[in-house]
């Protein structure tokens, strides 16, 4: 097993390498899940969303959040990364437009669109499997 500072970069360089996601919120007591592009600052997801969608409804009700990461087109055996946590909402217009990719201009109104919001997903719990089964599992509070 990886020490810590090496899971964390096993992880770092997944999230990196990996563009979309599925990330799933709590709607009525019930996983939503839904297709995502992903960004990341260290172990901290980041995805910009529209204020006005249910995703954002969603978090405002209960902040507890999933992104699953890995398979995209591809066949099992491949790195999978399960990353849970609480997300927040922010409107820090630094962040959007770091994030900001032309191609967004079909959502928005460009980066400075009132709507546009930054989900930051705080990791609790992230496991990562290489291959088959091998899982590695590391902890917000270091166990």
């Amino acid at each position: 097993m990886a020490n810590r500072a090496e899971l964390e970069e096993k992880i770092i360089t997944r999230l990196h390498k990996e563009k979309y996601g599925v990330f799933s919120t709590v709607e009525e007591d019930k996983p939503r899940s839904r297709y995502m592009a992903v960004f990341h600052d260290g172990l901290t997801v980041l995805l910009l969303a529209d204020r006005r969608s249910y995703k954002v409804d969603q978090l405002e009700n209960n902040p507890h959040a999933n992104l699953l990461l890995g398979m995209e087109g591809h066949l099992w055996p491949k790195d999978i990364v399960d990353i849970q946590g609480k997300a927040s909402i922010s409107s820090d217009k630094s962040i959007i437009h770091g994030l900001w990719e032309k191609d967004m201009n079909r959502y928005w109104d460009g980066p400075d669109d009132p709507n546009i919001v930054v989900l930051k997903l705080e990791p609790d719990t992230i496991v990562l499997t290489e291959g088959h089964n091998n899982e590695s599992v590391w902890k917000k509070d270091g166990n």
